[in-house]
């Protein structure tokens, strides 16, 4: 089930029967998220002390000492792991959902399904965050219009969608600043032409990725200064960038393991000129650097996200902690 849908159905489940192991996996971040949230509220309730999170576990009996251990406020567990890498992962899993610890729920969110898993796991433990199809997706920017008491008219309504599909934040971060503006009439539009500021498509943000991996980062600065002063939203700048270097950093872990191009590109489920591009940016970064600025990715989310600090000052200062120039020559590969 996609994972917009399978928000849709619980919400309106009076009574949900949970798995004791879901996968939620696919690039879609908001609806993943927002799955997540509601989970969480209707399994624990109003008590969060149950709710715990792993990145990047490598060590499952520690999961499962989480899943199986009381909080002193809470009778029950949920636990989200990110990225899990530990040894054996599906083998342990299988096990686990043979014999699952009681009122526990373990959520992986992975970036792809691996081959194999849906012949193990039921399918409503199988959460795709997916794109939404363009249709469902004008009813979701019509829903969250409506509860900010904006009147779009069809015209307007298929206008703003357009201009902001398929990203969900950035559609509610541009109906917050329409909701801003005092606008007595309907919305037409002509006038949502003239406020929205479309949705950065890949090519734009790749283009400022490719100064970032080549260590040009006057240039990079500059053409996200441009970005935000356009209006982009720099959380969504954040998010973008952070997630190639995630990219890149498997990439670099594949070639340290003397894996070749066109074998990453099938397991990791890439195609073409992307997949080209975090091979060779993954020959040219260091760990180190990888691991400075995914840390303060990290760090500086979270600091967007609660409102501390100037979100566009907070993107620029992450940008200064790339190197100018990238001096190390790009390591010899098999397959590169």
């Amino acid at each position: 089930m996609m994972a917009w849908q399978a928000v849709r159905a619980l919400t309106d489940d009076q009574a949900p029967a949970f798995q004791p192991l879901y996968v939620v996996y696919g690039p879609q971040e908001y609806w993943a998220s927002q799955w997540i949230r509601l989970v969480t509220q209707r399994f624990l309730g109003a008590d969060e002390d149950g709710r715990h999170l792993f990145e990047g576990a490598i060590d499952f009996t520690e999961v499962r000492l989480r899943l199986a251990t009381e909080g002193f406020f809470a009778s029950r567990q949920l636990v989200v792991i990110r990225q899990g890498k530990w040894p054996k992962k599906e083998e342990s899993l299988k096990a686990y959902v043979k014999n699952p610890i009681t009122d526990a729920i373990l959520i992986l969110r992975e970036d792809k399904l691996i081959p194999g898993w849906k012949e193990w796991l039921p399918a409503a433990a199988l959460i795709e965050a997916a794109v939404m199809p363009e249709d469902a997706f004008r009813q979701f920017v019509a829903d969250a219009a409506k509860t900010r008491r904006l009147r779009f008219p069809d015209a307007a309504l298929n206008q703003f969608a357009a201009l902001v599909y398929p990203d969900e934040y950035h559609a509610i971060n541009e109906l917050d600043k329409l909701a801003l503006m005092p606008l007595r009439e309907p919305w037409s539009a002509e006038r949502i032409r003239a406020e929205v500021i479309p949705w950065h498509h890949e090519e734009s943000l790749w283009d400022v990725v490719d100064l970032i991996v080549q260590g040009q980062r006057a240039e990079a600065i500059r053409r996200v200064m441009q970005m935000l002063n356009d209006g982009a939203a720099p959380l969504m700048l954040l998010v973008v960038f952070a997630r190639r270097l995630t990219e890149i950093e498997r990439a670099r872990q594949w070639q340290k393991a003397g894996r070749s191009a066109p074998e990453w590109e099938q397991q990791a489920g890439y195609k073409g000129f992307h997949a080209k591009r975090l091979w060779q940016a993954a020959q040219k970064w260091d760990a180190r650097r990888l691991e400075l600025l995914t840390d303060w990715a990290f760090r500086i989310d979270r600091a967007m996200k609660t409102g501390y600090g100037d979100a566009a000052d907070w993107l620029i200062f992450w940008l200064g902690l790339l190197p100018e120039t990238q001096n190390k020559s790009p390591r010899r590969v098999r397959g590169a």
